[in-house]
């Protein structure tokens, strides 16, 4: 056709569609993408490997299971550990809703013990919840776009 519906991408004559450009330049993000998804799962995988030491050997420890002082210890339980931990593992399948569930059982706890909020191991913990919301919303950007 004419020049005029046409323009050059990197070299390349393509027709100008949005949804052709979207698809090329999402070819370079797809790399990233995986990147992020495996740094995700590594990192989810330890973290939930992590808790679940620390979870068993509380329950199967001196203490026992349910000796909390107050019903606010519970709750604190109940986000962090377990809530971090389901997150983590139903993000395997659903990036999103697990790492969301597991993200909000961390902000739950810590708004409950603000002084946790400058420890580099709980923002540690809370990175591959991160990792995985943002790999999500991504990636529906981009298969969106697609």
């Amino acid at each position: 056709g004419p020049l005029s519906d046409r323009f050059f991408f990197w070299g390349h004559r393509v027709p100008m569609e949005a949804p052709d450009v979207l698809s090329m330049a999402m070819d370079h993000v797809m790399p990233w993408l995986r990147t992020l998804g495996l740094v995700a799962r590594i990192s989810g995988a330890l973290v939930s490997a992590f808790l679940l030491f620390f979870l068993v050997g509380h329950l199967l420890g001196e203490e026992g299971f349910g000796h909390f002082a107050t019903s606010g210890e519970v709750l604190l339980f109940l986000c962090f550990p377990v809530l971090v931990i389901l997150g983590l593992l139903v993000a395997f399948w659903r990036p999103g809703t697990g790492g969301a569930i597991a993200l909000s059982g961390m902000v739950a706890f810590l708004v409950q013990e603000p002084r946790l909020w400058t420890n580099g191991y709980m923002l540690g913990i809370t990175f591959p919840a991160l990792a995985f919301v943002l790999f999500a919303v991504l990636k529906r950007r981009v298969t969106s776009a697609r």
